[in-house]
């Protein structure tokens, strides 16, 4: 897990780590990075999908299709995955997101939470061992956001390296096993979900340990929400 505050540098790094620096934007990269013990240099074009998944902080900056379900097998054709084992690995991905019911929605009629979803169920066909997620809950009311934390605790149930820069931490904080501090482009702290404490919360400036962080909007949805849930 990567945080800091606005600015400290961790879209920046997430970036270098999936490739898309330098790939995508133009910048110098100084140093090394390894994914699957291969220098990210030595990667072909395009050959790093095989490895990696990622989600951006708006999906629909990485959606191609109108349907959800046409949007999950193109990792799929992309990569050559032939007909029955591409089908397969769709219904598989759908069942394991219990997304089956966004199956054959546009992506257009979605609300947030449902994209995200859908961009997270996206990366299991291709069955990438390592996902990456840029401020998931973004922009997100409450139920989107638990739907994203769901989405993630199954992934890391399965084994999947999963890195997220957020600087909500909330709802992930009991899935963190590595949570790396950011300031102006430099580490600060590297901590375990044992020391993610409010004490060194309050000593790095970590504001979003708890719920304090929603908007009035998104407090409103929680109380609804929750009420709904009681009925």
């Amino acid at each position: 897990m990567l945080t800091g505050l606005s600015g400290s540098g961790k879209s920046s790094l997430l970036h270098c780590m999936n490739g898309l620096i330098p790939e995508l934007y133009e910048t110098k990269l100084d140093g090394e990075i390894s994914i699957a013990n291969k220098n990210l240099k030595d990667f072909k074009s395009g050959e790093i999908a095989s490895y990696i998944g990622n989600v951006f902080q708006d999906p629909k900056d990485q959606f191609f299709s109108t349907y959800a379900e046409d949007e999950v097998a193109i990792v799929g054709e992309n990569l050559g995955i032939g007909y029955d084992t591409l089908h397969s690995r769709v219904d598989s991905a759908f069942k394991d997101m219990d997304a089956e019911h966004l199956r054959h929605k546009s992506v257009y009629e979605m609300s947030g939470g449902q994209k995200q979803l859908i961009a997270i169920t996206f990366t299991l066909v291709a069955d990438t061992e390592i996902l990456f997620l840029n401020e998931p809950s973004a922009s997100l009311d409450f139920y989107a956001i638990q739907t994203v934390r769901e989405a993630l605790s199954k992934l890391k149930a399965q084994g999947k390296t999963i890195v997220v820069a957020e600087h909500r931490l909330y709802y992930v904080k009991d899935l963190i096993d590595r949570l790396i501090i950011l300031d102006k482009g430099k580490i600060i702290a590297e901590l375990s979900q044992q020391d993610l404490t409010q004490k060194t919360a309050s000593k790095y400036g970590l504001r979003s340990l708890d719920e304090s962080t929603l908007t009035a909007s998104q407090k409103l949805f929680k109380v609804l929400a929750l009420y709904a849930c009681k009925i």
